[in-house]
């Protein structure tokens, strides 16, 4: 795949070995970014290494917990469409968590637990990144606890898993405390930072502005070149890949396309010896009274992610909830999965026949499915 210009080719091979090493010197870059109070670099930026680190921390906690077997390198499959030819759906509905977001929390917790074992924890989110938070707190048992932020408007279904998940830590001993006052996310993310002035030892694990969280995230990118490069190997006509990913706050997008941006500048023309270009489609909603976008509602990409963007051509667009829900039907008709809005409107530029976007003989389309925790009754009210 030919990268953005951005990118210079880099030498750094992906690593087989699940295991990350103690001294693993990418593994403490990571550790030392929890220590930084600044804003993010603008554009975001992390190097290959921190995302292949990231990757090894992940795959090595999934197969201590019986997610992953010692023959699984990856988290998430990449299934081929039934329908439509050389489309592919990279489902992040089927992680432990039914969402992305497992990666980011667990790297995330994992890293600060390595430099602080008595480390306390804080995270706000509308749903899906509390979850993986409470998912990440099951397997890695913080002894200083969690503090989560959860707003009012966090979907029903998501309400129900989070408070089973957090009934299960209580009973296993791990301290935790909710608040619910917050209306909004807007406002769950105010009281983070007051929360964060009162205690600045307290570990945030944003959605999509903690480094290590991006990093985890962009195990997706490592993913996504492991398992498509025998694709494209087993069929040289095809001569572009395009990714379409959702995009809310932008940590997706972001960790996902600079790891695989990275991957394809240093290591495709070894692998594959022939050039094969990237184009990447982020999708964020038309609008923030969307009923089906929750897990991405927020008003704005972190500038830092949107200078990424920039930086590496993302063309980006929006979606609406009636596209949002042609897709949801698409992809249960298709390959039999239940995903969330974002992950349905994946499919707009390929169903709706946006130019360029079409999966044919020569172009291989990856949508990413985000997430599987659909609320059913939010659906009947669009539909």
């Amino acid at each position: 795949m030919v990268p953005p210009t951005a990118f210079a080719p880099m030498a750094a091979p992906v690593s087989a070995d699940p295991t990350p090493s103690p001294e693993d010197p990418a593994l403490k870059a990571l550790q030392l970014q929890m220590l930084k109070t600044q804003p993010l670099p603008a554009p975001f930026a992390l190097p290959l290494s921190a995302y292949q680190a990231a990757h090894r921390q992940l795959v090595q906690l999934c197969q201590v917990h019986g997610a992953l077997t010692p023959q699984q390198p990856c988290v998430t499959p990449l299934t081929p469409s039934t329908q439509f030819k050389t489309l592919y759906y990279k489902q992040e509905n089927l992680t432990p968590v039914g969402a992305y977001k497992f990666r980011g929390a667990q790297v995330g917790m994992a890293l600060a637990l390595q430099k602080n074992p008595n480390a306390q924890f804080l995270a706000c989110s509308t749903g899906n990144h509390a979850l993986a938070v409470l998912k990440a707190a099951e397997w890695q048992r913080p002894a200083g606890g969690l503090q989560l932020i959860l707003p009012k408007n966090t979907v029903g279904c998501k309400v129900l898993k989070i408070t089973q998940a957090i009934e299960a830590l209580v009973r296993q001993g791990v301290k935790i405390h909710v608040d619910r006052t917050p209306e909004t996310f807007a406002e769950a993310h105010a009281l983070t930072q007051t929360r964060l002035a009162a205690n600045p030892a307290l570990i945030l694990l944003h959605p999509y502005e903690t480094p290590n969280v991006v990093a985890g995230q962009g195990t997706i990118g490592v993913e996504l070149y492991a398992q498509l490069l025998p694709l494209l190997k087993a069929t040289p006509s095809i001569q572009s890949v395009q990714l379409i990913s959702p995009v809310g706050g932008g940590g997706l997008l972001a960790g996902t396309a600079q790891a695989l941006t990275q991957l394809v500048a240093a290591q495709l023309m070894q692998d594959l010896n022939r050039p094969v270009s990237l184009k990447i489609l982020g999708l964020s909603l038309a609008t923030q009274e969307s009923l089906l976008g929750d897990a991405i509602r927020v008003k704005h990409a972190y500038a830092g992610h949107e200078a990424l963007f920039a930086q590496l051509g993302i063309t980006l667009n929006t979606m609406a909830d009636a596209q949002m829900a042609q897709g949801i039907a698409v992809v249960k008709q298709d390959i039999g999965a239940t995903v969330e809005g974002p992950s349905g409107g994946t499919l707009t530029p390929v169903l709706e026949k946006w130019p360029g976007y079409q999966p044919t003989d020569t172009q291989l389309t990856v949508c990413l499915l985000s997430g599987g925790n659909l609320d059913l009754q939010t659906l009947q009210q669009v539909c």
